[in-house]
Protein backbone atom coordinates (compact mmCIF):
# COMPACT_ATOMS: atom_id res chain seq x y z
CA UNK A 1 0.00 0.00 0.00
CA UNK A 2 2.58 2.15 0.72
CA UNK A 3 4.62 1.77 -2.40
CA UNK A 4 1.44 2.57 -4.31
CA UNK A 5 1.06 5.80 -2.53
CA UNK A 6 4.02 6.76 -3.48
CA UNK A 7 3.72 6.12 -6.75
CA UNK A 8 0.89 8.20 -7.31
CA UNK A 9 2.86 10.70 -5.13
CA UNK A 10 5.72 10.93 -7.70
CA UNK A 11 3.23 10.50 -10.68
CA UNK A 12 1.40 13.89 -9.41
CA UNK A 13 4.33 15.68 -8.99
CA UNK A 14 5.80 15.22 -12.66
CA UNK A 15 2.58 15.54 -13.55
CA UNK A 16 2.80 18.76 -11.76
CA UNK A 17 5.64 19.88 -13.32
CA UNK A 18 5.10 19.05 -16.87
CA UNK A 19 1.58 20.96 -16.70
CA UNK A 20 3.51 24.36 -15.01
CA UNK A 21 5.96 24.19 -17.60
CA UNK A 22 3.63 24.25 -20.43
CA UNK A 23 1.74 26.56 -18.88
CA UNK A 24 4.62 28.58 -19.02
CA UNK A 25 5.32 28.30 -22.38
CA UNK A 26 2.02 29.20 -23.38
CA UNK A 27 1.75 32.69 -22.32
CA UNK A 28 -1.47 32.21 -19.78
CA UNK A 29 -2.67 35.43 -18.27
CA UNK A 30 -4.76 34.14 -15.67
CA UNK A 31 -4.29 30.78 -14.30
CA UNK A 32 -7.94 30.46 -12.87
CA UNK A 33 -9.58 31.53 -15.95
CA UNK A 34 -7.80 28.87 -17.99
CA UNK A 35 -8.41 26.30 -15.13
CA UNK A 36 -12.13 27.60 -15.53
CA UNK A 37 -11.79 26.90 -19.15
CA UNK A 38 -10.46 23.06 -19.32
CA UNK A 39 -13.44 22.56 -16.53
CA UNK A 40 -16.05 24.16 -19.03
CA UNK A 41 -14.83 22.03 -21.30
CA UNK A 42 -14.37 18.63 -19.70
CA UNK A 43 -17.21 18.54 -17.24
CA UNK A 44 -19.96 19.73 -19.06
CA UNK A 45 -20.73 16.08 -20.63
CA UNK A 46 -19.92 14.59 -17.22
CA UNK A 47 -22.64 16.74 -15.78
CA UNK A 48 -25.37 16.22 -18.48
CA UNK A 49 -25.16 12.49 -17.85
CA UNK A 50 -25.82 13.42 -14.20
CA UNK A 51 -28.79 15.50 -14.90
CA UNK A 52 -30.04 12.88 -17.21
CA UNK A 53 -29.55 9.91 -14.72
CA UNK A 54 -31.46 11.78 -12.38
CA UNK A 55 -34.31 13.80 -14.00
CA UNK A 56 -35.14 12.08 -17.59
CA UNK A 57 -35.61 8.35 -16.84
CA UNK A 58 -36.44 7.52 -20.36
CA UNK A 59 -33.38 8.11 -21.73
CA UNK A 60 -30.91 4.65 -21.66
CA UNK A 61 -27.21 4.18 -22.05
CA UNK A 62 -27.09 4.39 -25.97
CA UNK A 63 -28.74 7.69 -25.80
CA UNK A 64 -26.89 8.96 -23.01
CA UNK A 65 -23.92 8.58 -25.05
CA UNK A 66 -24.84 10.21 -27.80
CA UNK A 67 -26.16 13.15 -26.36
CA UNK A 68 -22.66 13.01 -24.24
CA UNK A 69 -20.55 13.03 -27.03
CA UNK A 70 -22.50 15.46 -29.11
CA UNK A 71 -22.57 18.27 -25.49
CA UNK A 72 -18.89 17.81 -25.83
CA UNK A 73 -18.39 17.66 -29.76
CA UNK A 74 -20.67 21.21 -29.16
CA UNK A 75 -18.40 22.87 -26.53
CA UNK A 76 -15.62 22.54 -28.55
CA UNK A 77 -17.11 23.63 -31.82
CA UNK A 78 -18.27 26.92 -29.37
CA UNK A 79 -14.83 27.07 -28.19
CA UNK A 80 -13.00 27.43 -31.82
CA UNK A 81 -15.93 28.90 -34.30
CA UNK A 82 -17.47 31.65 -31.58
CA UNK A 83 -16.48 34.51 -29.52
CA UNK A 84 -18.64 32.75 -26.64
CA UNK A 85 -17.33 33.11 -23.18
CA UNK A 86 -15.47 30.41 -21.60
CA UNK A 87 -17.98 30.69 -18.93
CA UNK A 88 -20.88 29.90 -21.14
CA UNK A 89 -19.40 25.84 -22.21
CA UNK A 90 -20.55 24.26 -19.32
CA UNK A 91 -23.95 25.24 -20.03
CA UNK A 92 -23.99 24.85 -23.58
CA UNK A 93 -22.20 21.33 -22.88
CA UNK A 94 -25.07 20.40 -20.54
CA UNK A 95 -28.13 21.43 -22.70
CA UNK A 96 -26.75 20.11 -25.68
CA UNK A 97 -26.38 16.47 -23.97
CA UNK A 98 -29.84 16.61 -22.48
CA UNK A 99 -31.52 17.50 -25.55
CA UNK A 100 -29.46 15.24 -28.01
CA UNK A 101 -30.08 12.39 -25.76
CA UNK A 102 -33.62 12.95 -25.00
CA UNK A 103 -34.42 13.12 -29.03
CA UNK A 104 -32.12 10.38 -29.35
CA UNK A 105 -34.29 7.97 -26.66
CA UNK A 106 -36.89 7.94 -28.91
CA UNK A 107 -34.68 6.25 -31.70
CA UNK A 108 -32.79 4.12 -29.21
CA UNK A 109 -35.75 2.35 -27.57
CA UNK A 110 -34.28 0.56 -24.64
CA UNK A 111 -36.36 -1.19 -21.81
CA UNK A 112 -37.10 1.13 -18.78
CA UNK A 113 -35.61 -0.23 -15.57
CA UNK A 114 -34.07 1.08 -12.43
CA UNK A 115 -37.22 1.02 -9.87
CA UNK A 116 -35.83 3.91 -7.41
CA UNK A 117 -32.31 5.34 -9.57
CA UNK A 118 -34.20 8.54 -10.89
CA UNK A 119 -36.70 11.29 -8.64
CA UNK A 120 -39.93 9.97 -10.22
CA UNK A 121 -39.22 6.58 -9.29
CA UNK A 122 -38.53 7.17 -5.61
CA UNK A 123 -40.30 5.76 -3.07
Amino acid sequence: MLRVARRACVAAGVIGMAIALLMATWEILSLLDFFQEILGLLSGGLGGLFLMGIFVPRIGGKAALTGFVCGVTAVFVTKYCTEASFLLYGFISMLVSVLTALLASYVFKEPRGGKGLTWKTLE
